[in-house]
């Protein structure tokens, strides 16, 4: 019987072959009842004569075989003796979970003639032999509840998405088999988990999740070509700087560089709640919400990182690097891209245009990260001056610098000349060239590393002998 319990009430069970072929209690009849919607115990299986769907009560007319089933639901357990079917009955019932109970029913005429034949030499004998005989059988009972817990309840976790069960049953019987089984499926389904996972990590290498996020997909597999969004967003654009012997090697140090600064400033941008879009071996770019200014927080950080990466490399004699940030605000558009093969996000705005003309402008300003007006106006906890304007198509952009992410002794220097460089970008934005020039020069003595400072005093000597049709940085 035991070995159907699991299925018990699904109609597939058949509780008879195991009574009545059993050696050791052929007078036992199981009886499996559950509790009906009306309140009454109707039985599901029985070993003996009694039909699927008989009440209780048209079984044994005793209260106290229904006091028994009642208590074994209340408690786990009950007992009851009573006469029905021309003859006495012992009955234990015992609770099998989801409102059933099992009931072991033995016809006690039999045993009451033998225990008067022995009563007279072997009184003492006969009592222990039948409370060691109801022991025997209440810890069956009991022994196969608590089996059927065990698989119940490694079945229930499995099925409520926990693989990691491991089942143990050692009894030599058709349970241990069930353990085995339970246990093979837990195992088939460690190793689907695993697959899944790995899947979903080969996944993002392509279409990242942060990338999903943003474009409102919550699972990769929900993403496709109608994926689409759009939104303003704060864009970043980052190029690489390496010395000239690493651009110019033929071998893998350029990505092996690459891949060190991505190491060094993802988790920077992650912090600051950003998303990188696109990564290679001359830089990235990045997307951050414009509702607050982390942008600007992670730009700071990463240039701060970079900085200290140089120190120690130049220390310990390796090649330098560097890396130049730009920062604007537009609108940014998300899609996905591909065939049902391979699929790539892809991002489209006109503020990594931007990005790119600011970042053409590094290398004569000698600066660290420039934006534009549109951040530098949500920027104010930072340190920032304004440079000038930059072409970009027909529109003159204006230009500003952040200085936090500079160099202790650089950022300084600026901070004490804030003043008399944005007087002498006034100047030479009045065409006031001689002037300018004066202004500028006097900046440089007090600080020669102010890239910005250096190369405005080559535009106002330039503008001075040469006066131009437009000024910009463009020069």
């Amino acid at each position: 019987a035991a070995q159907l319990l699991p299925d018990a009430g699904t109609g597939e069970t058949d509780l008879s072959s195991f009574a009545v072929n059993s050696d050791s209690f052929p007078d036992v009849e199981l009886v499996l009842f559950g509790l009906g919607e009306g309140g009454d115990f109707v039985v599901r299986e029985s070993s003996g004569g009694h039909e699927a769907g008989t009440i209780s009560t048209a079984m044994f007319h005793s209260g106290n075989y229904e006091n028994g089933l009642r208590s074994a639901l209340e408690s786990g357990s009950g007992y009851c003796d009573c006469y029905a079917d021309g003859g006495h009955n012992y009955s234990v019932f015992t609770d099998m979970g989801n409102k059933t109970v099992l009931a072991a029913t033995l016809n006690g005429d039999r045993l009451l003639d033998e225990a008067r034949d022995v009563y007279k030499t072997a009184t003492t004998a006969a009592s222990v032999g039948a409370l060691a005989f109801w022991a025997a059988v209440l810890a069956a009972l009991f022994s196969i509840r608590g089996k059927v817990k065990k698989a119940s309840g490694a079945l229930d976790a499995i099925a409520a998405g926990n693989p990691k069960v491991k089942l143990v049953i050692n009894s030599g019987d058709e349970f241990e088999g069930l353990a085995k089984s339970v246990n093979s499926i837990s195992n088939k389904m460690n190793e689907a988990v695993a697959e899944g996972a790995k899947r979903g990590r080969l996944y993002e290498r392509f279409i990242p999740g942060d990338m999903l996020a943003l474009m409102g997909v919550p699972t990769p597999d929900q993403a496709g070509t109608e994926t689409f969004a759009c939104r303003k967003m704060f864009t970043m654009s980052a190029k690489y700087v390496f010395s000239g012997d690493i651009s110019a090697s033929d071998d893998k140090e350029i990505f092996d560089l690459a891949n060190l600064v991505m190491e060094r400033i993802s988790g920077h941008i992650s912090a600051n709640g950003g998303t990188i879009c696109r990564s290679g071996a001359e830089g990235f770019t990045a997307l951050f919400d414009c509702a607050t200014v982390e942008a600007v927080s992670a730009a700071v950080s990463i240039r701060q990182e970079i900085n200290g990466l140089a120190r120690d490399r130049v220390r310990q004699g390796l090649p330098d690097l560097g890396i130049y940030i730009a920062l604007d605000e537009a609108q940014v558009k998300m899609g996905v891209v591909g065939d049902e093969r391979r699929m790539e996000p892809a991002v489209v705005s006109a503020g990594f245009d931007v990005g790119g003309r600011l970042l053409s402008l590094f290398e004569r300003l000698d600066a660290g990260i420039l934006c534009t007006d549109a951040v530098a106006e949500r920027a104010s906890d930072y340190s920032s001056r304004y440079l000038g304007k930059t072409r970009t198509g027909d529109e003159l952009v204006r230009v500003y610098e952040i200085i936090d992410g500079d160099t202790y002794g650089v950022r300084s220097g600026k901070l004490n000349t804030a003043q008399e460089f944005a007087d002498g970008v006034y100047t030479i934005y009045s065409r006031d060239f001689a002037k300018a020039k004066r202004t500028f020069m006097d900046i440089t003595r007090k600080n020669e590393k102010d890239g910005a400072a250096r190369f405005y005093l080559y535009l106002a000597d330039r503008f001075d002998r040469e006066e131009p049709g437009e000024i910009s940085l463009d020069y």
